[in-house]
């Protein structure tokens, strides 16, 4: 049996079924496997770590960090509970397969965001324009994300892209759309 180089909780993205589960990781100097729970009783997966081709860090926003380890089959994706663990678990991976590739990529592709700008948008209770900083994410979660624009940045909505049932440009504003979810019809004016 190889020597561990460490065991520990990351949450886990399930391959079918994309929920999150907590999993006991266990690492050796060439297997990564993971677990239900931290007896070790009942396997849930492993890999070779010679059959990791990448580490991708992920670090979306008001989330906890994300990193994604390729091998030629899939991509697993875990999510540890602080920046200095996942960096942790990474530099543990890779100083067992010095060729690993990691991704330099922009900080605005690690977290996952397509888009993002100032809309204006229709109050729902109080029925008056506020200005909102809208982002869309699609990853981890397919997602359009607003927030307030002043210096505290407070989130107040999302909008699931898999809960639109259609955007269609307003009758009246040239500059306006609405976004139907089916329970409610946001109303967004860029700015002008």
């Amino acid at each position: 049996m190889a020597e561990v180089l460490f065991a520990g909780w990351l949450t886990k993205k399930g391959a079918c079924v994309k929920n999150w589960k907590q999993r006991f990781c266990v690492l050796t100097c060439d297997t990564f496997k993971y677990y239900e729970d931290d007896n070790q009783k009942e396997e849930r997966g492993r890999f070779e770590i010679q059959s990791v081709i990448a580490l991708n860090r992920r670090c979306p926003p008001l989330r906890s960090p994300i990193f994604e380890i390729e091998t030629p089959e899939r991509i697993y994706s875990f999510q540890a509970l602080h920046i200095k663990e996942m960096e942790f678990w990474i530099d543990l991976i890779l100083s067992t397969s010095p060729q690993i590739a990691t991704s330099l990529q922009p900080k605005i592709v690690q977290q996952g965001i397509i888009k993002e700008g100032i809309l204006n948008k229709m109050g729902r209770v109080h029925k008056a324009w506020q200005t909102r900083r809208f982002t869309l994410f699609m990853f981890p979660y397919q997602q359009i994300m607003y927030c307030t624009v002043d210096e505290q940045n407070e989130q107040k909505g999302i909008i699931e892209l898999r809960h639109i049932i259609s955007v269609l440009p307003a009758e009246d504003d040239e500059s306006g759309f609405e976004i139907d979810v089916g329970h409610r019809i946001y109303e967004l004016q860029a700015e002008t």
